[in-house]
């Protein structure tokens, strides 16, 4: 459990399981300061992370696909799409304008275009 600035409250934690370690944030805003030690020399990198909302997430076999919420570029959504395979985890992200959401929507509502 990380905690900043005296809070006691969880702001975040590390997930492991057999193929990663990811941190999940669990507060809407996390400044994290992370050390590198060299030899002769200390570095710090403020790294900030907030966190978003998860609009769907489905899972099947190895795959998982996710659509957040997101104001990156002015780009209202992100879908994510993770393969964990052999010990190896790809993750292909695309963020996605108002426009696109809505003519992938109309897309896959379609009628007599998809089979059941």
């Amino acid at each position: 459990m990380f905690q900043s600035s005296g809070m006691t409250r969880e702001t975040c934690y590390i997930s492991r399981d057999s193929d990663s370690q990811e941190l999940i944030v669990t507060a809407p805003r996390l400044v994290l300061d992370c050390l590198k030690l060299t030899r002769d020399r200390m570095y710090t990198t403020r790294v900030e992370v907030a966190a978003v909302a998860n609009l769907y997430r489905t899972s099947k076999e190895s795959k998982t696909l996710e659509i957040e919420e997101t104001t990156r570029d002015g780009l209202p959504f992100r879908i994510l799409i993770t393969l964990r395979k052999l010990g190896v985890v790809t993750a292909l992200d695309y963020f996605v304008s108002s426009e696109e959401a809505e003519e992938i929507s109309r897309a896959l509502s379609k009628p007599g275009h998809h089979t059941g």
